[in-house]
């Protein structure tokens, strides 16, 4: 989803996926430009994308390290985490994904997780096999 505004699309630098909770939907994103911010909505039939300032007081859900307490406890706070080398942890399960190594944001729900990488002004989807889009 998305592009370069030059090639059709939206945006004119590299977007950052936002964290809209409660609202995580798998055919609803938000992006972060420099232009402000986006709302994508996504499904089978295709995708659209327009400004949108619902997202101002949303935050960039950027993939981190896993705390040292959280190493040693076993725990986490329960939300969607993503490692740099592209380790999704979320709802109890842990999956790497080549693709999203170094990602520098993603989205996450229940059956989909989104993500951006600094060299594209793409948004990369993933859902399971099988799963209607």
């Amino acid at each position: 989803m998305g592009e370069f505004a030059g090639f059709g699309g939206n945006f004119e630098e590299p977007p950052l996926l936002l964290d809209p909770r409660p609202q995580n939907d798998r055919h609803r994103f938000w992006a972060l430009t420099g232009a402000g911010t986006w709302r994508i909505d996504a499904d089978v039939y295709g995708w659209t994308c327009r400004p949108d300032g619902d997202g101002t007081d949303m935050t960039v859900r950027a993939p981190k390290k896993r705390g040292l307490g959280a190493l040693l406890m076993g725990g986490d706070d329960g939300m969607p985490a993503l490692a740099p080398d592209g380790t999704l942890r979320f709802g109890g399960e842990q999956v790497c994904l080549a693709a999203m190594g170094g990602a520098t944001s993603f989205a996450a729900c229940a059956d989909a997780v989104a993500w951006t990488v600094e060299d594209s002004h793409r948004i990369r989807l993933l859902v399971p096999r099988g799963e209607p889009v």
